[in-house]
């Protein structure tokens, strides 16, 4: 497991993230160290500058002598401060050679020596504390020293120093104790999806991605983003299944019959009247086959949407009026009434000969299924922001039970098997509503079937 983690990206990125935030942190503490030791070394100037100006103070109002007093009083009673008092001539360079080259000048400089070099007090070699010193030049050829121990401060450094780095190696730690959970946890999810993707592949198409509702976070919508694309795909699987099926069982028979018909044609003189009578039976099965093929390849370029670069805005109006009137010479055949009427100017943008198409198909079953002296009525009209297109006929109607299945391919149910037909043309109506984004509903019309399209306003891309 360890291995595996080390080698995925998501526990790489974390350790980036650790080394990153880790320099970024060393950076701000080093910077905090520096600070700190400047404000320490400021305050130590700033305490050494005060003792030179009060023994100073005595010196410009008294004498050499009372300053040389005040010097020896000081140093019998400096108590916890640690101060250095000194007067010294400015020939004795030898005991300021640390700081020889700063001694110039006629001002007071700060200087930073070992603490040894100023006094009598000796240290072991190991431990070689400094002292940090403010020398002032007087008139009469002395200098005034006054230095402190930075023994304190050093220790004090030196313990921050200690802490800021306990403190990277913590934060880097921690960071890559994050990393690392955040990396196991990635990866079992990532697992999850992986796992369900497995068994999907060795033919499992019920597999879903389980879903933490408790979270909600990127990986749910993710999940909830697969699962729909899953089901879709399980979908169309099945759709395949039962279309290849059904195309097998409906084609079987008349295929069989055309192998039988073309036998029985193989035996008859050609110039006998049977001999075309049988070879025209058999165009037509031919034709009836080619039109199951043809009706298919365009149902499936119609649910590819492989026809929308050809939109433009079709006037639903006049396209009712137009197949109102087509149908209506057709109806009279069979002694059947049809009514139509259409509001005018309903426009919606589509694909006008699949609307046509669609509307052709519904018209042409409820003239097929409509018996003798029955009605058919085809309405469209604006309802809000839909098209609203109703074919209502008095035929033999469809049981509700099998309002959904009706769009199926090659679905016919049993009070109309003996009918011409293949079972595609309402598959085809809800291709064309499917595309353009259109609501198919079915309703009893006591008696017969009313068939509601109800069509969106859809807009240009």
């Amino acid at each position: 497991m360890t291995h595996k983690l080390l080698s995925t990206t998501a526990f790489r990125l974390s350790l980036i993230y650790a080394v990153v935030f880790s320099l970024i942190a060393a950076i701000a503490l080093v910077l905090a160290y520096w600070f700190s030791a400047k404000q320490i070394r400021q305050q130590t100037d700033d305490r050494l500058q005060l003792e030179s100006n009060v023994l100073l103070s005595r010196y410009y109002t008294g004498s050499f002598a009372d300053l040389n007093r005040k010097i020896q009083r000081r140093t019998n009673t400096a108590g916890q401060q640690f101060f250095i008092y000194s007067l010294v001539k400015r020939q004795q360079h030898d005991f300021f050679q640390h700081v020889s080259p700063k001694l110039s000048g006629e001002h007071a400089v700060f200087a930073t020596v070992p603490i040894d070099s100023i006094t009598h007090i000796r240290t072991p070699a190991r431990h070689k504390p400094n002292a940090r010193v403010l020398i002032t030049p007087l008139a009469n050829d002395y200098q005034l020293l006054v230095g402190t121990d930075l023994s304190e401060q050093a220790y004090l450094l030196n313990q921050i120093a200690i802490i800021l780095f306990i403190a990277i190696l913590v934060i880097f730690a921690a960071s890559l104790i994050g990393g690392s959970w955040i990396s196991r946890h990635i990866i079992k999810r990532l697992d999850v999806i992986r796992r369900t993707a497995k068994e999907i592949i060795d033919g499992d198409l019920h597999q879903r991605i389980p879903i933490q509702h408790t979270q909600q976070d990127e990986y749910d919508k993710l999940s909830l983003v697969l699962n729909k694309m899953l089901a879709q795909l399980e979908a169309s699987m099945q759709s395949m299944r039962e279309v290849t099926d059904n195309l097998a069982h409906d084609l079987r028979n008349p295929l069989n019959r055309l192998r039988h018909r073309l036998e029985t044609i193989q035996y008859l003189q050609p110039n006998s009247k049977q001999y075309q009578q049988e070879l025209a039976i058999a165009i037509e099965d031919v034709d009836a086959i080619v039109a199951t093929f043809n009706a298919l390849l365009n149902i499936a370029q119609i649910e590819a949407k492989a026809q929308r670069d050809h939109w433009e805005d079709v006037d639903i109006s006049k396209l009712i009026n137009d197949l109102g009137e087509l149908y209506t010479l057709v109806a009279e055949e069979k002694q059947i009434t049809l009514k139509y009427q259409a509001e005018a100017n309903l426009v919606q943008y589509g694909d006008k000969q699949l609307l046509a198409q669609a509307v052709s198909n519904l018209l042409d079953n409820a003239v097929k299924y409509t018996p003798e002296k029955g009605n058919v009525e085809l309405n469209a009209y604006q309802q809000k922001d839909n098209i609203m297109i109703t074919i209502a006929d008095s035929g033999i109607g469809i049981p509700q039970d099998q309002y959904e299945k009706v769009f199926c391919r090659f679905t016919r149910l049993d009070n109309v098997r003996n009918t011409a037909g293949n079972g595609l043309g309402l598959s085809l109506v809800k291709a064309v509503a499917d595309l353009h984004e259109a609501i198919i509903t079915l309703a009893d019309n006591k008696p017969g079937l009313k068939i509601s399209l109800q069509l969106p306003t859809i807009k240009k891309d």
